[in-house]
């Protein structure tokens, strides 16, 4: 008996995974590539034979004359969107049907399940609601200062290196790893730390255990975020036990020790202790009116309104925001810095034409940037914006049908399709941002693309990178200004040039699921002497 129920087990998951899949888009008279068994459609990528970026770009070309297909993250049917009018109605026209984004990590998972990103429904909306004057242009500029310090350590610590010789070598994903874990552990966790000098700290050590995805922890997070059922079957966290504990430990020791020494600090912790106590609104409007850049996403109306949850936020729920904050940017403000310094190095020319404009504003603020005029950096803007087109961190947006939704028919090969609520959907931002009918000539760093009198040609709904609509990333201020700031101070003292370890022209590696060259980010950093 019990012979024949383990069979039958074993036949009922071959056919879950290896034929049902094969027939779920056929049936639905939609465009697909047969997926491998439990790969699915991420064969090449699972095998080493692509970069994730590189697997985007090319899905998305191989169904150039389609608005959508479908498609196989491991065992999860998705339907790509690719037609622009349907990217808007996802992310913008209809985003009440398509509110929440896939679930990561199981309710065992404090950190990851209470986040701004995992919650669902109205949870997410009051909580949107409540941490949008968080991330106010008015509350970055209060924290300049403390980026500020974190990029002068970062460019002292390599002028100390560069003491006996004028050009040193350095890979650039260490560096801009560390600095990112100082900024966020300063201006969310209220923690300082200097991990270029002192990479042991507790602080660094637990945020690389944290974000580690080699290994069966690489599973792990691949499961989680493709097969959810899968790995809340088997009871797993995406965090190890001790990580957890470190972080909820230590915003609750934080806010104690806040509350009963009355500190102020400009960071997040003090601006989720003020939502708690109904302090923090949402500013109707900003005092003095800065232009925030190309890549910036407008708030939508949901977090334009003040509300009060029906629970007060808990030392939990904070550790969580924290946390989430700390996660996202670990790896893609690295991500971005990698590319737009390894970018510039290969480009002298555009390199000498950033360092003219950082030149002048340090004669005009004698040394010391100031918030205002590196809001004023146009030509910086214009880089990094080029950077996020050509290299998006995350290359496809997620979102999850919450109900039914029909796209209905406008060419001849088309049926009506009908998504449900629980269908998953997936928007290439890679392949959009790389399509030569949109951005000529892709492959191209060309930060003229985002020069005042060109970005008016760039279609609505072809620049994605940090997502759009009500769901669309809440820090892009944040992330946006902690990049200029470390290039700034960066980049006054050295010029980044080509090495013999520089990936030229710049490829991502198929070896690994890090964003990065088989062998890093490596370039040299040159000593200053003048202005060219």
């Amino acid at each position: 008996m019990w012979l024949y129920l383990v069979l039958f087990v074993v036949l009922y998951f071959i056919y879950k995974c290896a034929v049902e899949p094969i027939f779920y888009w056929r049936k639905r008279g939609i465009p697909h590539h047969t997926p491998w068994p439990i790969f699915g459609n991420f064969y090449s990528v699972m095998m080493q034979k692509q970069s994730f970026l590189g697997f985007q770009e090319d899905i998305y070309k191989a169904f150039d004359k389609h608005r959508y297909n479908g498609f196989f993250q491991l065992t999860s049917p998705t339907l790509y969107i690719r037609d622009l009018d349907l990217v808007k109605d996802v992310l913008v026209k209809h985003f009440d049907h398509f509110t929440d984004h896939r679930s990561v990590g199981s309710e065992y998972d404090v950190l990851y399940y209470k986040n701004l990103f995992s919650l669902k429904g109205n949870e997410w909306r009051e909580m949107r609601a409540y941490l949008s004057p968080a991330f106010a242009p008015s509350k970055i500029k209060a924290m300049f200062d403390l980026m500020s310090q974190c990029a002068q350590r970062l460019t002292e610590f390599h002028l100390e290196k560069s003491l006996e010789t004028p050009q040193i070598e350095v890979e650039l994903g260490d560096i801009f790893k560390k600095y990112a874990n100082d900024v966020i552990g300063t201006c969310a966790f209220g923690v300082e730390c200097d991990s270029l000098r002192n990479p042991e700290n507790e602080f660094y050590r637990n945020g690389m255990d944290a974000t580690n995805f080699t290994g069966f922890s690489g599973v792990k997070i691949m499961l989680a975020h493709f097969a959810p059922d899968l790995f809340k079957f088997f009871n797993m966290k995406v965090l190890p036990q001790n990580v957890s504990d470190f972080f909820i430990n230590l915003i609750k020791e934080s806010l104690a020790y806040r509350e009963k020494n009355n500190v102020i600090r400009p960071d997040v912790i003090q601006l989720l202790m003020d939502a708690r106590k109904g302090k923090l609104k949402h500013e109707k409007q900003e005092t003095q009116v800065l232009d925030d850049g190309y890549s910036v996403i407008e708030e939508s109306a949901v977090g334009k309104v003040d509300v009060r949850l029906e629970a007060t936020l808990s030392d939990e729920d904070i550790a969580s925001q924290c946390f989430i904050f700390f996660f996202a940017g670990l790896d893609t403000i690295p991500a971005l810095l990698n590319c737009a310094i390894t970018e510039l190095a290969i480009d002298p020319d555009i390199q000498s034409r950033l360092f003219v404009e950082i030149h002048t504003l340090m004669q005009e603020t004698n040394g010391k940037p100031t918030y205002e005029k590196v809001m004023e950096m146009k030509y910086l803007d214009m880089i990094l914006s080029e950077t996020l087109r050509k290299w998006p961190a995350a290359s496809a947006i997620d979102r999850v049908c919450t109900k039914d939704f029909t796209i209905d028919p406008i060419h001849p090969n088309e049926v009506p399709v009908t998504i449900k609520g629980g269908d998953r959907i997936g928007i290439p931002t890679g392949g959009i941002q790389r399509d030569p009918r949109y951005f000529p000539n892709p492959e191209k760093f060309d930060p003229e693309r985002f020069a005042p009198e060109n970005v008016k040609k760039i279609l609505p709904y072809t620049y994605l990178p940090f997502g759009l609509g009500p769901r669309g990333c809440i820090g892009t201020r944040f992330a946006l200004l902690e990049t200029k700031i470390v290039m700034i101070h960066l980049l006054s003292k050295f010029e980044a040039v080509v090495i013999e370890k520089t990936s030229v022209p710049l490829t991502l590696s198929t070896k690994s699921m890090k964003f990065a060259p088989d062998n890093g980010f490596w370039v040299g950093l040159r000593r200053r002497q003048a202005c060219p």
